[in-house]
C-alpha cells in the first residue's frame, strides 16, 4: 500500500475508533464537551465531564497484537503533555477535579494476550461471541 494510502488508512482508522469510544463514553455517564481539542501542549483527543469531575481521554485504536495493549503505547511524553493540558484548562475552570482515562479501541476485537482474566473468563463463559469492534475503557489511567 502507498504511503498516502496507508496514511488516510490510519487517519480513518483513528476517527472511526474515536467515534466508538465517544459512544462508549455517553454510555458509560460522560458529557463529552470537545474531541480533537487542542491546547499549547499537544491535542486532547477526548474532553468530557463525568459529575463534577474534567476527564481527559486518550483514545488509542489499534488492529493488531504485536505491539501489546493499547493503552501501553501511552508514552510518558505524552502523560506528561496530557497533565500540563488539565492545569491549563483547569485555570480557566477555577478549582476542579481532573481524571485521564484511556479508551482502547480494538477493531477486530480484543487480543487474547492482553485481556484480562475477568475478561477471559466472561469470554469464555459467553453464550455468543461479542461484537466488532471491541472496546476497554480504563478510568484514571494515569
Amino acid at each position: 500500500m502507498p504511503l498516502a494510502q496507508k496514511d488516510l488508512y490510519k487517519k480513518l482508522l483513528g476517527i472511526s475508533g474515536e467515534n466508538a469510544a465517544c459512544k462508549l463514553l455517553k454510555k458509560s455517564g460522560y458529557r463529552i464537551t470537545a474531541r480533537n481539542f487542542v491546547t499549547p501542549f499537544g491535542e486532547v483527543d477526548v474532553l468530557a465531564w463525568k459529575g463534577e469531575t474534567l476527564v481527559l481521554i486518550e483514545v488509542k485504536t489499534r488492529t493488531g497484537e504485536e505491539f501489546g495493549s493499547a493503552s501501553a503505547s501511552v508514552t510518558p511524553q505524552k502523560i506528561q503533555r496530557y497533565r500540563k493540558a488539565a492545569k491549563w484548562l483547569s485555570a480557566g475552570e477555577g478549582d476542579v477535579a481532573v481524571s485521564f482515562s484511556v479508551v482502547e479501541v480494538y477493531p477486530k476485537g480484543i487480543p487474547e494476550d492482553v485481556l484480562t482474566v475477568e475478561e477471559k473468563t466472561a469470554r469464555s463463559t459467553a453464550k455468543k461471541p461479542r461484537k466488532l469492534p471491541e472496546l476497554r475503557l480504563i478510568e484514571n489511567a494515569f
